[in-house]
């Protein structure tokens, strides 16, 4: 069995080093393949959860006050991008490979709060969100 798996990792090896330039000691095609999978990330970001915030603020707020929810709400994207960019590589060499691990986290506590908390507005007026949200406040504001 292992000299079966050594064979198979001498022969990864050797496809990959027919494929190396052995000048510039580089894979060719890679840097190719890298532009076009940041390509692909930022398409089904854009089709996935990078509108989500601009639906969920369209939904929740009147006309009058959309435009300042919409600026707030697109600040707020922003600058959390502006973070994870800046302390993606101390996390990366805090974390190492497990950084992802740390995201995907965020990322499951982002679904349930959009589940549990989120309310849904499918076939429902505004005047109804409004009644709802207005409800919640009471009880809030009732408990303190």
């Amino acid at each position: 069995m292992a000299r079966d798996h050594r064979a198979l990792v001498r022969k990864g090896r050797d496809i990959m080093f027919q494929w190396l330039d052995q000048e510039t000691g580089e894979v060719p095609w890679t840097k190719y393949f890298l532009i076009l999978a940041l390509f692909t990330m930022l398409a089904f970001y854009e089709i996935g959860p990078g509108p989500v915030s601009w639906y969920i603020t369209a939904e929740l707020f009147s006309q009058s006050a959309r435009p300042v929810a919409m600026g707030l709400t697109s600040s707020w994207n922003w600058f959390h991008k502006f973070i994870v960019a800046m302390f993606y590589q101390t996390l990366l060499h805090l974390v190492g490979p497990y950084v992802f691990l740390l995201f995907t986290g965020f990322l499951l506590m982002a679904v349930l709060y959009t589940y549990f908390r989120v309310p849904e507005t499918r076939g429902r007026t505004f005047e109804e969100e409004a009644a709802e949200f207005r409800e919640a406040d009471a009880i809030l504001t009732s408990r303190f």
